[in-house]
């Protein structure tokens, strides 16, 4: 039942790695977590306690932090990498 999409998710995955630089595509895995928390409570109505919450979201944090632009001020600089880049 799972087969289908785990198939997808290593063709888009791959594809993203072809069109854009790795170094920014293998940042986006570690969003993992978040969108675990949402299919996790859908799929089982299972939520993350406070200490879980927390890791998330410094791992979120961390990730947006490594993608901004090294001596660029602008805050908004990798939501906008996303727009920017096909393998986001």
């Amino acid at each position: 039942m799972l087969l289908p999409s785990e198939v997808t998710a290593i063709f888009l995955y791959s594809k993203a790695i072809k069109v854009s630089p790795f170094s920014l595509t293998i940042l986006f895995l570690s969003l993992t977590p978040v969108f675990l928390i949402v299919t996790s409570f859908l799929i089982l109505g299972d939520l993350p306690d406070r200490s879980g919450l927390i890791g998330i979201f410094l791992i979120a944090c961390g990730m947006y932090l490594l993608n901004l632009p090294y001596g660029q001020k602008e805050i908004l600089a990798p939501l906008r990498s996303i727009v920017k880049e096909k393998g986001h």
